[in-house]
């Protein structure tokens, strides 16, 4: 098998140098050194300096000098694909021999880490590229497309026979973020020799922009690989993982590592990911939606996404994440959305500048007046939220009123900690306010103990799943997926109707009967 970097080998010896321009410089110039790439990180190890760590500032005394920004670094390395990029680097070490660091002739070496790599082509970091193709895992799910077909014959011919049949592109138009081309899936097949163990036929998709006026490695990851790493993950239920990222620059494709990539994944082996809407349902015309979508909701379906993945550690920060993004949610998608029209604001402002009251309590109220008495509160956005998601899953919000109450309560103790003070406020009924008033008298299943914290923390944690499935649901309502579609896909989504049981089971008064 041909070496290539980094697929066959993490790590290759080369010569370096500092990228200033397009023009590769003489051999001077350039350190000896190795390069790695590996599990997301990019690094160049060379003996030499590519920046100034000392700087000498009167006879004889040195001071370190500071990196001011970052720098680009290109190699030439004795495998393919022969020429490398390291993006935005910074200084990780320096280091000399001994007493030889206050010598002018001692070599220095000088380790540096990088964002990203580019192999195949020597790139700076404002360079733009034309199109990007990525590899996720769960995208073979989601695709469905057909391409591999196996006969088997029986009696006293007994075989097998695999067949596969390249699949042509699917191509959607694009044209979002003031760029315009075509979104494209293509299905990708590797076939191993046949040896006397056997042989086998690995077939992958990717799923790319085309015919881009051109993004840099920032706008191909913020607009393109991330959404998408996003979009699987909710799709999924479960973290999905960046395999490979390309970049197209004039008519030629260069693998990208680094930041994001995971590396040490995009050759193993595919497992099946469970996938709640294939391309069938979420088409590629839905994935463009998508891509406009998510920043337009931003932070909601990353903030689920990382709760997917399990990024919030303990069940009170989760719970109060969710319950805050019920709101951003409502506000991104109802931004003009207000109680009182423009008019009756004025007339009350009016009214209370007139009224003889205390000065500091006559500002407080004008203010409150002026910035955001006017919009829907707390309660009538998770109202909304669960009207909408009613249409779909009746079973994720149960009683919508009292669900309502409990996802208030939820956000009111998280943000302000009044429960845990014992405080009472409007539409707090007791020190566990509105949690309580959805739970009522009625105790909840599997309880530990009477009001045990270890309890309370699986009713919240429960809460707040619900929550989870909520916004999710809402998110993939906002692309255009039609409410029965959805429902459908829920009532045979494993994932789905397992968190379901857990709520039901810890919140009875909301749930039971759905």
């Amino acid at each position: 098998m041909v070496s290539r970097f980094p697929a066959s080998e993490s790590s290759s010896v080369g010569k370096f140098w500092l990228a200033k321009d397009s023009v590769e410089p003489d051999d001077n110039v350039k350190s000896g050194g190795a390069c790695r790439i590996e599990d997301g990180q990019v690094e160049v190890d060379v003996a030499g300096e590519f920046t100034t760590g000392m700087i000498e500032v009167s006879s004889g005394v040195s001071v370190q000098q500071p990196e001011s920004k970052s720098f680009d670094v290109h190699g030439s390395i004795p495998i393919a694909p022969w020429y490398v990029s390291f993006l935005d680097c910074v200084t990780k070490s320096r280091r000399r021999n001994g007493l030889s660091l206050f010598t002018k002739e001692s070599v220095p070496r000088h380790l540096v880490r990088g964002v990203w790599a580019v192999v195949g082509a020597h790139v700076v970091a404002g360079d733009r590229y034309q199109g990007v193709r990525v590899r996720l895992s769960g995208l073979e799910e989601w695709a469905r497309t057909p391409g591999l077909e196996q006969t088997i014959t029986k009696g006293e011919s007994l075989g097998s026979a695999v067949v596969f049949s390249a699949q042509p592109q699917v191509v959607t138009p694009f044209g979002l973020f003031g760029e315009s081309g075509s979104l494209v899936v293509d299905t990708v097949a590797n076939m191993d020799a046949i040896d006397v163990h056997g042989g086998q036929i690995r077939r992958w998709n990717r799923i790319g922009l085309t015919d881009l006026g051109g993004w840099t490695l920032e706008e191909t990851f913020l607009f393109f690989v991330l959404p998408m790493k996003t979009l699987m993950t909710l799709l999924s239920g479960q973290e999905a993982k960046v395999l490979s990222v390309e970049v197209q620059m004039e008519d030629q494709w260069f693998e990208v590592f680094g930041r994001y990539v995971d590396g040490g994944a995009r050759d193993a082996k595919p497992g099946t990911v469970p996938m709640m809407l294939g391309a069938d349902v979420f088409t590629l015309e839905r994935v463009v939606t998508w891509l406009a979508v998510v920043h337009q909701l931003s932070p909601v379906p990353n903030v689920v996404a990382a709760a997917i993945a399990g990024e919030f550690t303990t069940v009170d920060t989760r719970a109060l994440v969710m319950a805050t993004s019920v709101e951003s949610i409502d506000r991104r998608l109802r931004p003009d959305h207000r109680e009182f029209d423009a008019h009756v604001i004025v007339e009350a402002l009016e009214v209370l500048r007139e009224t003889a009251i205390d000065d500091g309590l006559q500002k407080k109220l004008l203010d409150a007046v002026d910035t955001y008495m006017h919009e829907p509160s707390m309660a009538k956005r998770v109202a909304e939220l669960a009207e909408n998601v009613a249409r779909v899953a009746p079973d994720c919000v149960g009683r919508t009123n009292r669900w309502k109450q409990a996802v208030t309560g939820m956000r009111i103790r998280g943000a302000h900690g009044l429960a845990d003070e014992g405080a009472a406020s409007p539409g707090l009924n007791s020190p566990h306010g509105e949690l309580d008033a959805a739970q009522g008298a009625e105790p909840a299943r599997n309880k530990a103990g009477p009001d045990t914290d270890a309890n309370e923390l699986v009713r919240l944690h429960t809460l707040a799943l619900s929550v989870q499935w909520a916004l999710r649901i809402r998110v993939l309502q906002a692309c255009g997926v039609p409410d029965e579609d959805l429902t459908a896909a829920l009532g045979t989504f494993d994932e789905y109707t397992q968190n379901r049981y857990v709520w039901r089971n810890y919140w009875p008064r909301i749930f039971d009967g759905f």
